[in-house]
């Protein structure tokens, strides 16, 4: 198995959370074990110069936000 699908694996258990700065939003990402995880990769040149390497995206989730702008 290797690093990468151990992450995937780690990630897929975990529940995710966040807040802006100044903390008026705040945002929950559940775990998505009912759910596949899959990643993708982007190899392209506006990728690249936008993230100064290849742009990696993981499949779409469901998160939950709160507050308000």
């Amino acid at each position: 198995m290797t690093l990468l699908y151990i992450v995937l694996d780690i990630l897929q258990h975990m529940t995710l959370s966040g807040k802006c700065v100044c903390g008026a939003v705040s945002y929950t990402i559940p775990s998505q074990e009912e759910e596949e995880i899959e990643l993708w990769a982007c190899h392209c040149d506006t990728c690249r110069q936008w993230t100064s390497g290849i742009l990696f995206s993981l499949s779409p989730c469901h998160p939950v936000f709160e507050g308000e702008e």
